[in-house]
């Protein structure tokens, strides 16, 4: 498995990745629930933070031997030391166009979970926003190949690493990698931000 810095050419597949990572998550079925708008927005969303970040993020891919990207981690370096709390960007609509209104209002409350978690933690910190993996690709140690190779990076610089996740399965998965959950936030009934810090 070759892990390499993602480009500009890498989106459209990144994106059939996101897809295919998080069609069947909690979130994103109770974010989207009809099928067909769900893969929409996931791919809207996760290119219009993919395009944002070029330049200001580390963003990695996992490319197999059929050189097919299997898995994506965005880290996001120390910034400021404010809050996170500059609201949406003006283009940030363009998610939702022909996409069901009630999609962009519980959009807006779950990155306002995330961000109230976000400012939970002491700045500075490393996060990691987010992970995933093809899900026929998932369980072969891909996430850790991404995780561990950054996390090294951030040890040597003594910073904490934060994440938020609203999937109470992926904890214990994190919680290997030293991960704590430090906070929670609730976004709706059964769904939760975990905010979760490695010192």
């Amino acid at each position: 498995m070759l892990i390499r810095t993602m480009e500009k050419k890498d989106i459209f597949e990144v994106l059939s990745v996101a897809e295919s990572a998080f069609s069947e998550e909690k979130l994103y079925k109770w974010a989207a629930q009809n099928n067909n708008e769900r893969s929409i927005f996931i791919k809207r969303f996760f290119e219009f933070r993919l395009e944002a970040g070029f330049g200001k993020n580390f963003m990695e891919i996992a490319v197999n031997d059929t050189n097919k990207i299997a898995g994506v981690a965005i880290w996001v370096p120390p910034v400021g030391d404010g809050n996170n709390n500059e609201g949406m960007p003006p283009d940030f609509n363009k998610i939702f166009l022909n996409i069901n209104n009630s999609v962009q209002e519980r959009c807006y409350r779950f990155i306002s979970t995330v961000i109230e978690a976000e400012n939970f933690f002491t700045k500075p910190y490393w996060t990691l926003a987010p992970i995933f993996i093809h899900k026929g690709m998932q369980g072969k140690g891909i996430a850790s190949l991404l995780i561990n190779r950054q996390l090294k990076i951030i040890d040597n610089k003594h910073l904490p690493c934060i994440l938020v996740t609203q999937e109470e399965n992926n904890i214990p998965i994190y919680e290997r990698y030293g991960f704590k959950t430090a906070v929670e936030v609730p976004i709706d009934v059964g769904i939760i931000s975990y905010g979760m810090i490695r010192k």
